[in-house]
């Protein structure tokens, strides 16, 4: 254990006490790695939001069984509290409780406050070993940044001396997906901006957002594929003269750099730059470009793909994963489904059995790592981005208090793979709408009924009033955001958009109101899914021909037109499962879908996984009412006629549990053509 977790936790044991509360105003307490140790010294954490909701879990779960001589869940619960005064506490819980208090002020005496608040805390532990180790003494708001630049980050701006030094440093930065806290940025950028050599680039902007950076990298990229091959990107027509620059800086980038090359195929390879076609052999492409570009030579293509599969060989997540590392392995994986199903089948053979070996291989870590890790995603901040479901909510309210307005356009059964579809098909048409990418965990078992409520009513499941249907999303909406300040009139809920014809109702509402959040379902993949009998490959097709309707993009211009902040997510997403036989109980089963079975009776729930032997397995109940035990059909299979194949959802796997998370802004080039017409 490191300095860090003994110096948070080594006062927090059940042997103190069975209810502790930990004051903890700066939240350092909620981290992955912590919230496990914590789970293994046999603590429930609850975080406290109000007294009617702590009540309703701490009293059933725990205070009840305590008073009746019975064991709890667990041996203790850790009440953690980030409010400023231990007064808005209920008394008779701080009187009795075990207390524990936390600050970013007494950890680290000598730094900046308000630089070290800045630090995501799951970099905390390294900060703080350093901070332990070098005992820098006191520094400054400058200082204090430049001893986290370099200790934490490995950054030091008197390294960085060339275009090749700049520009491997933002690859690196955005390829390992850290993200620089704003007072970081500023500073590294007010020290490069003085190199003059540096004086073109917009420093902060490409440090600080990573949609803008990627856009950079593309635009560069074309041109220089095109300094030697005319390159256009898929859909696009070659427009003359020098390129439009939708990102300032220089027009030209030293790719042709060893060590900016490695990190720049791997962007390539895993989706997050798109491949330009080439007009002509793009072998004649110097061999080392070929990563980056699209042409019609299967071979190439297969290459490609075999590569992304390696890849993922290498980057499959350790059971002591964060959760975003299996988000981002979650989005290379939707590449490599993409890519797979686009392949004409007479190259398929050569590689399904291939891939079919990494699918296995995913399978088994993930549920390991589901095991050990799933429950305490619910307990975790979603500052920057949400974590689950029920994030999305408060995610978005901290954008109104802010002053935006915010559209939430939920996906209904739409996997990361299918929204690739999606994205290719804007990419293509060049409409400008840029997107960033993000994911999150549905929750378990993800179901409409479960997970999609989760969304609108910003709760965990358990505390839904009727998991079985979604008749209560609208006021569920409805009541999030009036409980958060906003009336009735200023919240708007569209279920069932599937056509262009459609989105009149979202004019109707929209038109001359006031409204601040808007909730839209989009099911029309959902639609599709159900009926597809041709699996994954037949669902993407169906996906991209309703792309072509254009209802997304005109959707989606549509609200950045009125002025919402625009923001894309799934219920759950989906996978092709082969039949392993239907379960006749009749309607012992309170939920019978093709992925998972649920009892409202543990000792059926038990018999049923018995009867059913390798055909099931049992499944995590966190964040669900006391009375409901799933029993999930086993692997990649569905309780459906044996041998049949289905495109369905219900499980755990991968690809039906981490969802996209997607913020949707206008391209600065479409925003300035507005901008030129209207002139």
């Amino acid at each position: 254990m490191s300095a860090w977790f003994d110096r948070l936790l080594s006062a927090l044991t059940p042997d103190h006490g069975r209810l502790h509360v930990a004051h903890d105003p700066d939240i350092v307490l909620l981290d992955e790695d912590t919230l496990s140790a914590l789970a293994d010294r046999g603590f429930t954490v609850l975080t406290y939001q109000d007294e009617v909701t702590f009540r309703l879990e701490f009293e059933t779960r725990f205070r009840t069984r305590w008073d009746d001589g019975a064991p709890g869940e667990t041996p203790a619960v850790l009440l953690h509290y980030s409010g400023e005064s231990l007064d808005d506490l209920p008394w008779d819980v701080t009187h009795a409780a075990v207390l524990h208090r936390l600050s970013l002020a007494e950890l680290f005496p000598d730094l900046e406050l308000s630089v070290v608040r800045a630090m995501p805390v799951e970099l905390l532990s390294r900060l703080f070993d350093r901070y332990l180790l070098q005992r820098p003494g006191g520094l400054g708001a400058n200082a204090t940044a430049d001893f986290i630049l370099l200790n934490v980050f490995k950054i030091a701006d008197v390294m960085i001396e060339t275009d090749a030094d700049l520009l491997k440093l933002l690859l690196d930065t955005h390829f390992c997906r850290v993200e620089l806290p704003r007072v970081l940025v500023m500073r590294l950028a007010a020290q490069l901006s003085v190199q003059p050599g540096f004086a073109a680039w917009p420093l902060v902007q490409l440090f600080a957002d990573r949609a803008s950076f990627l856009l950079f990298i593309e635009e560069r990229w074309r041109i220089a594929v095109g300094g030697e091959e005319q390159a256009v990107r898929p859909g696009f027509e070659e427009s003359p003269g020098p390129p439009y620059l939708l990102v300032p800086g220089p027009a030209t980038l030293p790719f042709g750099n060893d060590s900016v090359r490695a990190i720049l195929d791997n962007l390539f390879t895993e989706g997050h730059l798109p491949r330009f076609r080439v007009h002509g052999d793009g072998p004649k492409l110097a061999p080392w470009m070929l990563m980056g570009v699209q042409v019609d030579d299967q071979r190439l293509r297969s290459k490609q793909l075999l590569n992304l599969k390696l890849r993922l060989e290498e980057s499959l997540p350790a059971s002591e994963a964060r959760h975003g590392d299996w988000v981002k392995f979650g989005w290379a994986f939707a590449e490599l489904l993409h890519q797979w199903h686009a392949m004409p089948l007479d190259f398929r053979p050569d590689i399904d059995k291939e891939l079919g070996k990494l699918q296995a291989s995913i399978d088994e870590r993930f549920s390991d790592w589901l095991s050990l890790r799933y429950g305490q995603l619910s307990s975790l901040p979603a500052v920057t981005a949400p974590v689950m479901g029920h994030h999305v909510a408060p995610y978005l309210n901290r954008r109104v208090a802010a002053g935006a307005r915010v559209a939430l356009v939920i996906m209904d059964g739409m996997a990361m793979d299918q929204w690739l579809v999606l994205e290719s098909h804007f990419e293509q048409r060049g409409r400008g709408i840029q997107v960033e990418r993000g994911g999150m965990f549905a929750w378990m078992p993800t179901l409409t009924s479960i997970a999609r409520q989760a969304i609108f009513a910003g709760m965990v499941p358990r505390y839904l009033k009727n998991i079985g249907t979604t008749q209560g999303e609208p006021a569920a909406w409805t009541t999030f955001w009036t409980s958060h300040g906003l009336a009735s009139q200023a919240v708007g809920y569209i279920k069932g958009i599937q056509r262009v014809d459609q989105l009149d109702e979202v004019d109707e509402l929209t038109a001359g109101s006031q409204i601040r959040a808007l909730g839209i379902v989009v099911d029309a993949i959902d639609v599709i899914m159900h009926g597809m009998t041709l699996g994954t490959r037949g669902l993407h097709k169906q996906v991209a021909t309703w792309a072509e309707q254009g209802v997304l993009e005109r959707l989606f211009n549509r609200l950045l037109g009125l002025g919402f902040e625009v923001f894309v997510t799934a219920d759950h997403g989906n996978i092709e499962a082969r039949g392993c036989g239907k379960v006749m109980q009749g309607i012992l089963a309170d939920t019978r879908g093709e992925r998972v079975r649920i009892y409202e009776d543990k000792v059926l729930c038990d018999k049923t996984i018995s009867e059913l032997g390798d055909r099931a397995e049992p499944g995590p109940t966190a964040g669900l009412p006391g009375n409901t035990f799933p029993v999930y059909a086993a692997g990649r299979t569905a309780f459906v006629t044996k041998g049949s194949s289905v495109v369905a959802h219900g499980g755990r796997a991968l690809e039906e549990l981490v969802v996209p998370f997607i913020c949707v802004r206008s391209s600065e080039k479409h925003k300035k053509e507005k901008d030129g017409h209207a002139a």
